[in-house]
């Protein structure tokens, strides 16, 4: 694993936060990562980084790696911590993006050490129940009827069953030659469209076969849910009710964060002023994270420690 420790000037003690990545190959220099090391240094938070197994200088294969191996990533790094008595922690913590939602919770309960957890668009559905609603939900955003949805909703459960129960292919065949005539379902990989039974992409999703619920229902430290009201990945509308279910059995202190207009990355989509492109009275407008997205993640690691 090759990574790097980013330590706020000074020398008094200050937060720790493990950054962990979610499905994508994502390193040190993700836009996204540089922007939070940035603006968590500037405040006097240090951040451990690390390219992502099989990315960067890191070695390994991203693609055959479980969650297992891939929170023994995070779990070494924790220990390398340990053994640095040269920084001057005051607290340690994790910050999870994404797929680094299943992950984050289970490092958390394994080390005491975990003070705090950051779950950044970190889902409380399955990872099945997850892509089903990726595809829901992108379809919804993009206009497509009830009756389409439906049916392509019928296909993803159909999948994840196969997938699952490691038979039913010839029914599973029919419906994806019936949406393979679909330019729409093959647009962005919408819908899993395997050309044959246990091919790559189904041996990976068995493989990966997880629900959050146990760990998230037993978490002793701190933790921050920060959902994006506009997310098509890990929308709140399936997810906000079963955070806040898992962590308040759980008894930790927790808040859960909706961003108004916030995608899956906390940015709001980019509009077209006027509807319509006509320089230049009309643009597009980008706009940035909103300031509470900042604001509620350095107040919530500079918060006061606790762990049950």
């Amino acid at each position: 694993m090759a990574g790097s420790i980013y330590k706020p000037k000074g020398t008094s003690k200050y937060p720790l936060v493990i950054m962990i990545h979610g499905s994508d190959e994502q390193t040190r220099r993700t836009a996204y990562i540089r922007s939070l090391v940035y603006v968590l240094t500037k405040n006097r938070i240090g951040v451990v980084v690390y390219d992502k197994r099989g990315a960067g200088k890191s070695g390994g294969n991203m693609r055959k790696a479980t969650f297992e191996d891939l929170a023994g990533d995070v779990s070494a790094c924790i220990s390398y911590i340990q053994q640095r008595k040269d920084l001057p922690v005051s607290k340690l913590g994790l910050f999870a993006t994404s797929a680094g939602g299943w992950i984050a919770p289970a490092i958390a309960n394994k080390f005491r050490a975990v003070e705090f957890v950051v779950l950044n668009a970190g889902p409380a559905v399955s990872t099945f129940k997850q892509d089903i609603d990726r595809v829901e939900f992108t379809m919804r955003a993009n206009g497509f009827g009830e009756k389409t949805i439906d049916s392509a909703l019928q296909h993803s459960r159909l999948y994840f069953d196969v997938v699952r129960a490691d038979t039913g292919w010839e029914n599973l065949k029919k419906s994806v030659e019936l949406f393979k005539t679909k330019n729409w379902a093959k647009e962005d990989n919408l819908l899993q469209l395997p050309e044959k039974m246990d091919d790559d992409d189904m041996l990976w999703w068995r493989s990966h076969d997880y629900d959050p619920e146990k760990e998230l229902s037993r978490m002793k430290c701190r933790v921050l849910s920060l959902m994006g009201n506009n997310d098509n990945l890990v929308p709140p509308a399936t997810n906000m009710a079963l955070m806040e279910q898992y962590l308040t059995k759980a008894g930790c202190i927790h808040k859960i964060v909706l961003l108004p207009k916030a995608g899956h990355n906390g940015i709001p989509f980019q509009t077209l002023l006027g509807g319509e492109w006509k320089w230049p009275e009309h643009y597009w407008i980008w706009p940035q994270r909103p300031a509470t997205y900042d604001e509620e993640i350095i107040n919530w690691i500079k918060g006061d420690s606790h762990r049950k």
